[in-house]
């Protein structure tokens, strides 16, 4: 099983070539229960699109999204795709796709967390006020963000 979520900004003149490389995919929308994708029109794309506006497509296999999957790439078109292989990100700016796993051991290193916990075990021993909840709050908010990837933007249909 396969899944590719698709966002970011796609140029108006590579439209058909997306919907047509989609189409060739026999993927489906959302679930591997729902509807196979057949959009050819921007009004028929943005009926398939979640309630983030980004495309969510499922295959039975994951060579079905290759093909995708590397047209978003060589066109810079953000995605997340979750296959056999694990869990992948691309954004806009990158050069290449980059493993969604190695954030997630990030996040389970102990020299990430540890100086989180302190801060919030920091709280537990200080008259808070709401200026020092803030500032400690911040903290941990912007340290947990540097260590996730980047947010996958809603899909965007751009003129150039």
């Amino acid at each position: 099983m396969a899944e590719i979520i698709i966002g970011g900004k796609l140029p108006a003149r590579l439209l058909g070539e997306f919907l047509d490389n989609i189409n060739s995919s026999s993927a489906r929308v959302g679930r591997h229960d729902g509807e196979e994708f057949g959009a050819k029109t921007v009004e028929q794309l943005g009926r398939v699109l979640d309630e983030n506006r980004h495309l969510i497509l499922v295959a039975d296999q994951d060579r079905q999204l290759t093909g995708l999957a590397d047209f978003c790439v060589a066109h810079s078109i953000a995605f997340d795709r979750h296959d056999d292989g694990g869990n992948i990100c691309f954004r806009q700016g990158m050069n290449a796709p980059m493993s969604v796993n190695k954030s997630s051991y990030a996040l389970l290193d102990t020299g990430n967390i540890r100086p989180l916990a302190k801060e919030v075990a920091g709280l537990v021993a200080i008259t808070l006020t709401r200026q020092k909840l803030l500032a400690a709050v911040t903290k941990v908010i912007r340290h947990l963000n540097s260590l996730l990837p980047p947010e996958l933007p809603p899909l965007e249909i751009i003129e150039e």
